[in-house]
């Protein structure tokens, strides 16, 4: 007899235990990645609807500049329209370089929106994919806990199940006759 094997269980099978990859990747981790990929689906169309839905800081500055340059040009406008405002020294040119401050100030809200604008977008197209992978993922999820797969495995499992109760038990191997030596 070997060194390695026990007497004691000489000649006795032993029960399958499990390896630690296998209780880890095994049966009991599919659910837990199932409910993972349900609630990271979820949060991804909520984080989507709610990145479609909030306009961005740039888009903001944009509106209160342009509404800011609309009141200046018509202070400009009414101020070089009236005589007495006309009189006043400086006044002109005060209000036309604070026009032409918000003026400048509205030309970089708007390429700032403008990019912001390409780079939400981009981030959009991203969170689709992602989300169309969960969903996708999602799908094959509910299709094998609650379709034809799961069907198909508690088939399998009840067949192997009769397969194993109706085996007939093992044989001994059935060894050649030995011939007698010739002479």
């Amino acid at each position: 007899m070997p060194d390695n094997i026990d007497p004691k269980t000489a000649g006795r099978s032993i029960p399958d235990v499990p390896s630690r990859n296998e209780m880890l990747f095994g049966m009991e981790t599919g659910p837990i990645l199932a409910i993972i990929t349900i609630v990271l689906t979820f949060a991804m169309f909520v984080y989507f609807v709610h990145l479609a839905g909030t306009p961005s800081k740039e888009s903001v500055e944009l509106r209160f500049a342009t509404k800011s340059l609309a009141e200046a040009e018509l202070k400009f406008s009414q101020a070089s329209s009236s005589k007495a405002e006309r009189l006043v020294p400086g006044k002109l040119d005060e209000l036309r370089k604070e026009r032409d401050k918000l003026k400048n100030q509205a030309s970089c809200a708007k390429e700032a929106a403008d990019d912001a604008k390409d780079r939400r977008g981009m981030v959009k197209d991203f969170v689709l994919y992602i989300l169309g992978v969960l969903s996708s993922a999602l799908t094959t999820i509910f299709g094998y806990y609650f379709g034809s797969s799961k069907g198909s495995s508690d088939k399998s499992l009840a067949l192997n199940t009769i397969a194993s109760k109706n085996q007939p038990p093992p044989q001994p191997p059935v060894q050649p006759p030995v011939k007698p030596p010739e002479q």
